[in-house]
């Protein structure tokens, strides 16, 4: 037993060592700055004289170094292995992150090879697409530009979207429905369907108004114009009708009429 507890000190204390003395007060940019860091510091610390040893690790490495036996030719490289089926929109979820596939794969089951650096899809034997390994649960969606979703253009070909007719009318109009136009492109993009109906409400309702509701909209950040509509009306109800009477409380019923 004290053998064997000798054996886990002596496996276990580098790398409570290293977790000691190199990590606290570090940053790092990535997991290769940190790879970068720790192998400048392993070859600092390799210079030091070790006590209970009376020498150096680097002057041991180069004593030992003729009786070493060279690494082979060719070293396979070593991954783990996942199969993952590619969802529709054409990615293979992987530790939290997505890598884009071609759209002919969707549906279909693909081997997935998690190497050191890189990530592997394929088909059989066939490899279909190769990604740079991004860090566990760092949440990313990895497309790479041969791999553009079905029915969308690729960003860098996508042609800027002019304003409509109906947008430059409203964000001439008002200030408040620059505002929502802008907030409703942010979280949705720029929708025909909605800027005409925005339109069309600017055209139907008093300007006033539906001004004073777009305002309390989008101080509570409500975008749907479904209830901006209903806001307006209620506006509108309060400024042009008095809706406090009862209605059987009208002049010609209140009491009879003179014989």
């Amino acid at each position: 037993m004290l053998h064997r507890h000798a054996h886990c000190a002596r496996v276990e204390g580098p790398f409570y060592y290293a977790e000691r003395n190199f990590y606290p007060g570090r940053s790092f940019a990535d997991l290769a700055d940190l790879n970068e860091q720790f192998v400048t510091w392993c070859r600092q610390k390799s210079k030091r004289t070790i006590r209970t040893i009376g020498s150096r690790p680097l002057d041991l490495y180069e004593t030992e170094r003729n009786a070493l036996r060279p690494l082979p030719g060719f070293i396979p490289e070593v991954y783990a292995l996942h199969q993952r089926l590619v969802d529709l929109e054409g990615y293979v979820h992987l530790h939290s992150n997505r890598y884009s596939v071609p759209a002919d794969f969707i549906g279909r089951s693909l081997e997935v090879r998690e190497t050191k650096e890189r990530v592997l899809m394929f088909d059989g034997p066939r490899r279909v697409a190769t990604h740079k390994r991004e860090p566990e649960g760092s949440g990313q969606r990895i497309t790479l530009s041969e791999h553009c979703p079905p029915g969308r253009r690729r960003p860098h070909n996508r042609k800027r979207q002019l304003p409509s007719r109906e947008e430059r009318t409203l964000r001439s109009a008002a200030n408040e429905f620059a505002h929502l136009l802008d907030a409703m492109a942010k979280k949705r993009g720029r929708s025909l369907r909605q800027i005409r109906r925005l339109y069309r409400m600017y055209l139907d309702y008093p300007t006033e108004s539906l001004r004073k509701a777009i305002t309390e909209a989008l101080t509570y950040k409500l975008l749907d114009l479904a209830r901006i509509e209903k806001m307006t009306l209620r506006r509108i109800a309060g400024d042009y009708f008095n809706l406090s009477a009862h209605p059987s409380a009208r002049p010609d019923d209140s009491e009879e009429p003179n014989e």
